[in-house]
């Protein structure tokens, strides 16, 4: 995965900073072979990326030569320092037991998203290109603003096509329903992205709101499950409230608030019919888009119906292991209705008790760091989620 982090002066801004993000080639995780233990970080590309295998080969504890399937001899590096090229930059980290002549780090590079729309500040869509570059992933987010609600936030966006004269909650099949909420003030963020999915945490004074645009892992082929797109936000409604409602603003603290990890609860979804207050939205294999929730509150049984993993049971008040280590859960997706499906997880996104921690702690697991983000506002144990960056 690629990664920046960084502060953004305002919602506005952050749109700015993202749709840069997003302009760059990105990367698949990384596999490692040797002694080594350390990693490699930073991994970014450029806008000259190409879709490649690029393979860092270490030549002693401290200096390594880098090669790509496409591009050929990149040059060499030294451990610790910032290596550039035109197709990416990166950063090799020595670890507690030394790099050794022939420890390799390969990682995949994927192009550059590309922006269908571009509006600075106001509105863009991008056309991913997926993880093989074989892919047209449309999403996109649009600012949408109220001084008397003092709200300032994104709509966000799935569809399975652009049209260059259709309006943003236009396009061709599209969801734009789940909505990140901000503040027109400083954020500090993280942005994560490969060739098909982009996650974005953003910090508002102690909120965590978070966003997801793109393709999950699924658990069936590309033949059976063509265009798996997700809208992840952290906020979606019924009923929308009026322009002017506060209840848009970051502060609102009603189920509707919930990141697309741990979405509404889906008792109170079933009790009341309100599916579509969901923060999950997925696309289907039939073409239809589907919410997805998860346990009540209060943990009570839920009817069969759309659910995310392990979040489902209210759950997660799970101690380290006697190591000192940390269990990390994938989050997967079901529908248990009438014929049970179980449709993927998130990529690079696993669920963590909050026992022990809290959010922006990291863990390290192998050579695989996580950071840790909370559910909005909430510190239960199971309020976080750990999300790969190297």
């Amino acid at each position: 995965m690629s990664y920046e982090i960084g502060n953004a002066t305002s919602y506005m801004d952050l749109l700015d900073r993202l749709n840069t993000f997003l302009r760059k080639g990105h990367t698949l995780p990384p596999v490692y072979a040797g002694a080594g233990t350390g990693q490699i970080t930073g991994l970014i590309g450029t806008a000259s990326s190409v879709q490649e295998a690029i393979t860092v080969t270490l030549t002693s504890a401290s200096s390594f030569t880098v090669a790509g399937s496409v591009t050929g001899a990149m040059g060499s590096g030294t451990v610790g320092t910032l290596f550039t090229h035109a197709r990416c930059a990166f950063t090799v980290v020595a670890g507690g037991t030394a790099w050794a002549n022939g420890d390799t780090i390969t990682f995949v590079m994927t192009p550059a998203w590309a922006a269908l729309r571009s509006v600075a500040g106001s509105e863009y869509i991008w056309q991913a290109p997926g993880n093989s570059n074989q892919d047209q992933i449309i999403v996109g987010a649009k600012a949408f603003t109220d001084p008397t609600g003092g709200y300032y936030n994104w709509r966000l966006l799935g569809a399975t096509g652009f049209d260059a004269g259709q309006g943003f909650t236009t396009q061709p099949g599209n969801c734009s329903r789940p909505v990140l909420p901000l503040w027109n003030s400083s954020i500090p963020y993280w942005f994560i992205a490969d060739g098909r999915c982009v996650k974005i945490i953003a910090k508002i004074t102690t909120v965590f709101e978070h966003a997801f645009l793109g393709f999950p892992d699924t658990y069936g082929s590309p033949g059976e499950y063509p265009y798996p797109l997700i809208v992840g936000g952290s906020m979606s409604w019924a009923t929308e409230p009026v322009v002017t409602s506060q209840n848009w603003k970051y502060s609102y603290v009603g189920n509707g608030h919930q990141a697309y990890w741990c979405p509404y609860p889906a008792m109170i979804i079933y009790l009341n019919n309100d599916y579509t207050k969901s923060s999950f939205r997925l696309r289907l294999p039939n073409g239809f888009w589907t919410a997805f929730s998860c346990a009540d509150v209060s943990g009570s049984a839920y009817p069969l119906e759309p659910v995310v993993y392990p979040y489902d049971d209210g759950g997660l008040n799970v101690q380290p292991c006697l190591d000192g280590s940390v269990i990390l859960h994938p989050i997967w997706f079901a529908d248990l209705n009438n014929i049970p499906n179980v449709y993927g997880e998130f990529p690079g996104i696993k669920a963590v008790s909050g026992v022990g921690r809290g959010a922006e702690d990291t863990v390290t697991i192998g050579h695989d760091t996580y950071l840790v983000a909370q559910n909005i506002a909430q510190t239960t144990t199971r309020s976080y989620a750990a999300f790969l960056l190297a």
